[in-house]
């Protein structure tokens, strides 16, 4: 009868865990799914995506060989989804979700082994970080964003575990070779191989001679050398920069040190519950090095629960220890599981911050942390263990996962969601609005197509390029697109990722026929205003061309000035305007007008008015 209760107990405990994590994970799949949305920034690696898919090249602009992206693989599979008439907006949304799932069963599975370790099998195990990072509001508002957020934490959590779990070659090559694939869809995934590449050398080639270390390591690099190595060389050779344009853009290898800080610290202070972590590892330290802070938890523990007062409550099953265990693991193995995450993960995870901190962290709130958050959540719970029992580890569990579902939000009370400078994304981009969007925007992809239109624009306007798709689109407000704004020298510091600007010389050399954002734009006349209807803001036109602008109107949907009848009231009160003003309007007229329209007769009259002007200066020069 014995056997039998404690095989019925074995098996009540193996299902509650997975209840929880079934509960757990629809749960936040259900939450994510909601919370569908596309950020602005995605519809750049869209364009760059349908151009590859259209035979043209990874690249933005036709004949310009400049990397807006930072995601490559990112790139490829979206591009791969096109193929199979998969769009953009749906193959990433649906890459995304399904990286967030495989990362919470990886972090069940990942949790549940250590804690088998820690305290043998059919035990009941919480699923502590995997339910922290289910319940995460930002990692499930980045799983369907449209970027490459929750694919780049899937590569990096994976290869992690694998490394950390496993010592045969196989399982370690394929591990490496997902640190490779992490390192081609963003390029900070390099700092992440590079640490996971010292701790397989330090950590998993002990005991063996010198040249048993190069053939293991040669090994387990081979991706990297194969795969990472020509695609490095490939994207030189191609784009002839060694970093992404987006790196010059952002001004990434600039210090920026106090709005990194704000970043690093609205992060944290949001998601306060990572602070545990720190508090943690402090006391691990002290504890190792210093003095015995476990013996001083264990007796406190062993007073406060002398009656054992948890035996008394309803749920005493889940909190109790009825099976115990002898396990043969020294102490020593628990110490190694602890340091080895702690060099592996954790390390790199403090220097990636750290380095986030000296250049200013991101315009955009969590995207570039998200990643670190399954890292530390799993850290918070393997460094638990050498301190509590089974049972403390549950309540300090309980209350780990409220502390993140309870998170403090930053941007609850303004109506702007911006706080330092660092904008909450998820809370602009109205899914309903963007399709509805797209919706009037596609019927007029054929004529910005055929008639070759150019256009610049800045935030919240990459989906008006994407879905327009000009044979030119310029991004301006960083110059994420355009290698000659990329490269411009930042004078005051500002939001990062929006602190350059192109002026309008640069955009009339460059033929811009329209730009679609005011924000800081010194060209706005009361004659190139294009209204669309779609816009309450209406767009500027740079370079003015007839047949384009006639071929706009027959849509119905775009109003303007015809600038041959402004000309014309113009030119019946020319003789009383300054001739300073004069010169100065000729020089705009000739570069809006003039040039791309042959009106000479009109010219004529202008070109006379200078002569006369000229004449009359050269007359006052030749008097003095």
């Amino acid at each position: 009868m014995d056997g039998e209760e404690k095989t019925g107990y074995k098996i009540r405990g193996h299902h509650f865990s997975f209840v929880l994590f079934s509960i757990a994970l629809l749960t936040s799949i259900l939450t994510a799914y909601r919370l569908h949305w596309l950020c602005d920034d995605a519809f750049i690696t869209f364009r760059y995506s349908y151009n590859l898919h259209k035979g043209i090249g990874p690249i933005y602009n036709l004949g310009e060989e400049v990397e807006g992206y930072t995601n490559f693989l990112w790139m490829i599979l979206i591009s791969t989804g096109l193929n199979f008439n998969i769009s953009p907006e749906r193959s990433s949304q649906a890459l995304g979700l399904l990286s967030y799932i495989l990362n919470l069963v990886l972090l069940f599975l990942a949790g549940n082994k250590i804690h088998e370790t820690k305290y043998g099998k059919d035990k009941i195990y919480l699923p502590l970080s995997m339910i922290c990072f289910s319940i995460q509001y930002h990692a499930r508002v980045y799983a369907t964003s449209g970027l490459e957020t929750s694919f780049f934490t899937f590569l990096l959590l994976s290869g992690n575990l694998i490394i950390y779990f496993y010592i045969d070659q196989v399982k370690l090559w394929i591990g490496f070779t997902l640190l490779t694939l992490l390192c081609m869809t963003r390029p900070d995934g390099l700092l992440f191989y590079g640490f996971s590449s010292v701790f397989f050398l330090f950590f998993r080639c002990q005991n063996l001679n010198y040249k048993e270390i190069f053939l293991k390591n040669l090994y387990i690099h081979l991706p990297f050398l194969l795969i990472y190595i020509p695609y490095f060389y490939w994207r030189y050779q191609f784009y002839g920069y060694i970093f992404p344009n987006t790196f010059y853009a952002k001004e990434a290898g600039s210090i920026y040190i106090l709005q990194g800080i704000k970043y690093i610290f609205l992060y944290f202070n949001t998601y306060y519950v990572f602070y545990i972590l720190l508090l943690l590892l402090i006391i691990y330290f002290l504890n190792h090095y210093f003095f015995d802070i476990k013996g001083v938890i264990d007796f406190f523990i062993k007073r406060t629960n002398k009656e054992g007062w948890l035996s008394k409550r309803k749920y005493r099953n889940f909190f109790g220890n009825k099976i115990e265990y002898d396990y043969d693991i020294s102490e020593n193995k628990f110490i190694n599981m602890e340091l080895e995450w702690f060099f592996l993960a954790l390390i790199p995870s403090f220097v990636y911050i750290s380095y986030l901190c000296i250049i200013g962290g991101d315009f955009m709130f969590a995207r570039l942390l998200i990643p670190l958050s399954p890292l530390l959540f799993l850290g918070i719970e393997l460094f638990l263990y050498p301190f509590f029992n089974e049972k403390i580890i549950r309540y300090a569990g309980i209350i780990i996962i409220l502390a993140t579902f309870f998170y403090i939000n930053p941007y609850k009370k303004g109506k702007v969601p911006e706080v330092y400078n660092i904008t909450d994304e998820n809370k602009i981009y109205n899914i309903k609005e963007i399709y509805k969007l797209k919706l009037k925007l596609l019927p007029l992809r054929k004529i910005f197509m055929e008639d070759g239109i150019k256009i610049s624009y800045g935030g919240t306007q990459a989906m008006i390029a994407y879905y327009l798709d000009p044979l030119v689109a310029i991004e301006t407000v960083s110059g994420l697109t355009d290698s000659t704004i990329a490269h411009k020298k930042i004078k005051i510091r500002g939001r990062v990722g929006h602190e350059k600007s192109a002026d309008i010389e640069y955009l009339k050399k460059r033929k811009i026929h329209f730009h679609l954002f005011e924000t800081n734009f010194s060209f706005v006349r009361s004659y190139n205003k294009l209204e669309f209807e779609s816009m309450t803001t209406p767009w500027r036109i740079i370079t003015y061309n007839q047949k384009i602008l006639d071929d706009l109107e027959k849509t119905g949907k775009f109003k303007f000035t015809n600038f041959d009848e402004y000309l014309n009231s113009y030119i019946k009160k020319i003789d009383s305007i300054k001739k300073e003003e004069f010169t100065k309007d000729y020089n705009e007229f000739n570069d809006y007008y003039f040039i791309q329209n042959k009106n000479r007769e009109k010219q004529a009259i202008f070109l006379g008015k200078i002569d006369s002007i000229k004449n009359i200066q050269e007359l006052g020069n030749t008097n003095e």
